[in-house]
């Protein structure tokens, strides 16, 4: 793999303002993503896990600008994402692309599918017509579809079927980064399966750098080169593969994997339970906020917010009782 760094994340905040409740007209203020920093290297898919509602979908958002950071930098290559113009980020969106969760409803019904995934194609005014049509076609046998596919509508596809046409879709400018947001979630398991397959020979074959959003850790095991554990906005544990599966540290993903289903009786893990739910995103916990479900919280964690330290090259955890 490439060792060069091609997304660089640095103290990367996303708030959004909304009303405190449906009556109120003050303003509260929802901390989706706090203060996260990473970075993702040229080539490498990178996992990023965690409940619903930690905020996996808003980071991918912001660090491709869909949604705009409250502060913050998102380097691409060399350029400050945060720092440009509308006007170059629509040029550099070619480069970024994104694969939505719901396959149902990230395909415009009353568009065809050649339509579908040759807008972006049209947008940029890239090629002749019959060399768009050509492109699509290339798409759709690259995804697994049928060429004459591209004269029918999203309805007539099941949802494994749409979630390739999206995929297409995203390739379609040639990207260079892709955030795959929870693309599975929305299946079958067995067409699960296919999908992330696909998404693995398409990475080899495009030259792809992926970020993989998934609540499920199973699936990110299969996929990813590196796993990013969120909570509640921030990141708790970072590490390659089979470093995190094999010897996690944090409290949360002990118990993240501890919740994955074990087909073999014989593997035991020490049984964690987290209790209650994870805290609202309008008023999180102060220092850690992890400590209100952590059996290692001590008075100390409700004060210091834990710093993602380096306990060996490569393995970062934000603990300060590890």
């Amino acid at each position: 793999m490439n060792e060069k760094v091609i997304v660089r994340v640095q103290n990367l905040s996303t708030y959004f303002k909304v009303k405190s409740s449906y009556y109120s007209v003050r303003k509260a203020t929802v901390k989706a993503v706090q203060d996260v920093s990473l970075s993702i290297l040229q080539g490498e898919t990178l996992g990023l896990v965690g409940e619903s509602g930690s905020g996996k979908t808003t980071l991918g958002r912001s660090i491709i600008q869909l949604d705009t950071p409250s502060s913050g930098n998102v380097m691409f290559r060399d350029l400050d994402l945060t720092k440009l113009k509308r006007s170059q980020l629509r040029n550099l969106r070619r480069k970024m692309q994104i694969v939505y969760q719901d396959p149902y409803s990230s395909l415009e019904a009353r568009m065809k599918v050649g339509d579908i995934v040759g807008e972006g194609l049209a947008i940029h005014k890239i090629g002749t017509k019959k060399e768009r049509i050509d492109r699509v076609v290339e798409l759709m046998e690259a995804v697994g579809l049928a060429p004459d596919y591209i004269y029918r509508y999203p309805h007539e596809f099941s949802g494994g079927q749409r979630q390739r046409i999206s995929v297409a879709r995203a390739l379609a400018l040639d990207p260079e980064f892709l955030v795959a947001d929870e693309p599975v979630s929305a299946l079958d398991i067995s067409v699960q399966a296919q999908i992330i397959k696909m998404l693995i020979r398409l990475s080899e074959e495009y030259g792809l750098t992926m970020l993989f959003i998934s609540h499920d850790l199973s699936v990110v095991q299969y996929i990813a080169d590196r796993v990013a554990v969120m909570y509640l906005g921030r990141i708790m544990e970072l590490a390659d593969n089979e470093t995190l599966f094999n010897n996690p540290k944090h409290p949360y993903t002990l118990a993240l994997l501890e919740a994955v289903p074990k087909p073999d009786p014989r593997q035991r893990r020490p049984f964690v339970v987290l209790p209650g739910d994870i805290p609202s995103p309008l008023d999180p916990p102060s220092g850690c906020v992890f400590r209100t479900r952590c059996s290692r919280a001590t008075d100390e964690c409700a004060h210091t917010v834990p710093e993602l330290r380096e306990l060996e090259p490569g393995h970062q955890v934000a603990c300060i009782r590890v």
